[in-house]
């Protein structure tokens, strides 16, 4: 007897130990997964400007795309495409599962293509997409959905040695353009200024003096209480140049620009040069942001979706009758023959009387169970888990739905 209570007590102690390895898996693994969704949730966006220098040449804009992908770029601001549609405001290009949207490049004086803008747009960043508009050759607007609502400004400035006149007036169509963006919005203008800012005008900068376009920059972002991400962070010089000339010579001429109410949803900010494969002379300019994309609600489904469509074509008297309702229907409607004039009212009518029988006659679909969430059940383990608990004088912690089951079927062996 007294070897049958040793031999139970051992077997307890094993089962004991058994849950115990588990319960601590399981645990782990719960661990991870919290990390990984905390990840997910972080709600962080990549936003990003580049001028491009052209992607006509093959295989440049695979580039772009590819690129874009491997460093989880949600929207770039392209400058210098030199995509040439000038029958098409807007253009679409796919790119792998981004998507490419470009208003046209110019001619030149000498039959050159120069210019183009747009915006690359992850998959993500499509399906949040309000409207995009172009303004001008130089600026182009992009309105996505978000908490909260986003518009993003791609520019390309003229040339520091530009006429002035061309330059005054960049800047007082940008200056029109984000006067209309609505205060709440969160804000971003994306691309070439081809200013340069001075240590004299902002702390964290790679060029030292300010040019004429960078006073016109500074004065712009004065005047709209706005600042420079990439200026905003305290970085090595290699990362904050954006501009390489042939001679070697370097400069920071690519912004991304953000309103200051939102300096703190701003994470990082700096330029580099994993997009050197594109063949720019430009480096893009990225900036992580605390923003959620949310895609926009979706339409109500239409109300014949909510007929069993498959019971009635199961059931040939059900069919019939149907068809027969909807024949007396439109019969009682139709007052005058068919002709040209009338087709279009006479098929509304058809189409109408359809609907509105076979909301009232036809059977509708059956809601499906509703399964419980991971939630609902999680909640119901802390009394299991106390009582296991109390079982082995040990602190456990229940995370899974199987759990809950194998330790129920182990507390009935008790």
């Amino acid at each position: 007897m007294e070897h049958f209570f040793l031999e139970s007590v051992e077997m307890v102690k094993r089962l004991k130990n058994n849950c115990l390895d588990i319960l601590n898996d399981l645990n782990n693994a719960t661990q991870k997964c919290n990390n990984t969704i905390y990840k997910i949730c972080r709600n962080h966006t990549i936003l990003s400007t580049l001028n491009a220098r052209t992607l006509g040449p093959l295989g440049r804009l695979e580039e772009l795309g590819a690129n874009a992908e491997s460093h989880g770029i949600d929207i770039i601001a392209v400058q210098e495409h030199r995509f040439y549609h000038p029958d098409n405001i807007l253009k679409y290009h796919q790119v792998g599962s981004y998507q490419l949207v470009t208003s046209s490049a110019s001619k030149n004086t000498v039959n050159s293509t120069v210019g183009g803008i747009g915006f690359l747009l992850s998959s993500k960043a499509s399906d949040t997409l309000l409207s995009i508009e172009s303004i001008s050759p130089r600026i182009m607007v992009l309105e996505i959905d978000g908490n909260p609502k986003t518009t993003l400004v791609c520019v390309y400035s003229p040339h520091n040695s530009s006429v002035a006149d061309e330059i005054e007036n960049f800047y007082a169509t940008l200056r029109s353009t984000i006067e209309q963006v609505p205060l709440h919005n969160f804000l971003v203008i994306a691309g070439d200024l081809n200013a340069r800012l001075g240590s004299d005008e902002t702390k964290f900068t790679f060029n030292s003096k300010t040019n004429r376009n960078g006073e016109m920059l500074k004065d712009f972002l004065e005047e709209f209480n706005l600042y420079t991400s990439s200026n905003s962070f305290m970085k090595p010089k290699g990362q904050l140049w954006t501009f390489e000339s042939p001679l070697g010579d370097r400069a920071q001429i690519d912004y991304l620009i953000f309103r200051k109410k939102w300096r703190n949803s701003v994470k990082d900010s700096r330029s580099y040069s994993s997009f050197s494969s594109v063949g720019s002379d430009h480096r893009i300019v990225s900036a992580t942001v605390k923003l959620s994309l949310r895609s926009s609600k979706k339409a109500k489904p239409h109300p014949m979706k909510m007929i069993d469509w498959e019971e009635v074509l199961s059931n040939p008297d059900m069919s019939k009758q149907f068809t027969i309702e909807v024949y007396n229907t439109f019969q009682s409607l139709s007052t005058s023959e068919i002709d040209a004039e009338n087709i279009e009212e006479v098929y509304s009518s058809l189409i109408k009387s359809t609907e509105e029988v076979a909301l009232a006659t036809l059977p509708k679909r059956k809601s499906k169970a509703i399964v419980r969430g991971f939630n609902a059940i999680v909640q119901e383990l802390p009394p299991l888990a106390l009582s296991f608990s109390k079982k082995f004088n040990g602190s456990l912690i229940i995370s899974s739905h199987q759990t809950a089951a194998t330790l129920g079927n182990h507390l009935e062996e008790f």
